[in-house]
């Protein structure tokens, strides 16, 4: 079973930015000043903008949660390896922090996802290293999403 973490000083929408979404989640860059959170992102699940008042299966949450990081280190890892995976956390984050967080965002998010916002009944996001980023951006990279 994997390592969940209650991290209370990342708790704080004032050290996220958006940084991208697609369908089915949304991923937040830390801009805030604690180094050993430098180059990290936190990738939340999205919903529905109507379902959002709907209960949602716990366990099933986070069996979800724990399967993409599960996958990501165990399958991705072993045929990429380690160094282009990186660790990944599976942080609880609570719901007062997830609607802090999309009010924070919402003017930075484009209109066309909009019909979708942070799962507030989500009770884990994954924690994990920016691949988008380098240390020295001076020369162009590219970044690849593994689905």
């Amino acid at each position: 079973m994997p390592h969940i973490e209650i991290i209370p000083e990342l708790y704080h929408e004032n050290l996220w930015k958006y940084k991208a979404e697609g369908n089915e989640n949304i991923v937040l860059t830390f801009i805030g000043k604690d180094e050993k959170f430098f180059g990290t992102v936190l990738r939340l699940r999205k919903e529905s903008i109507s379902n959002e008042d709907v209960s949602i299966d716990h366990v099933n949450s986070f069996e979800s949660q724990a399967y993409i990081k599960l996958y990501t280190s165990s399958v991705v890892g072993s045929l990429l390896g380690d160094d282009y995976i990186g660790k990944s956390i599976l942080l609880e984050v609570p719901k007062t922090f997830l609607k802090a967080l999309s009010k924070a965002i919402l003017p930075m998010r484009p209109n066309n996802r909009r019909d979708k916002d942070i799962d507030f009944n989500q009770l884990y996001g994954i924690l994990t290293s920016d691949h988008t980023t380098f240390a020295s951006d001076t020369k162009p990279t590219l970044s690849l999403e593994l689905k």
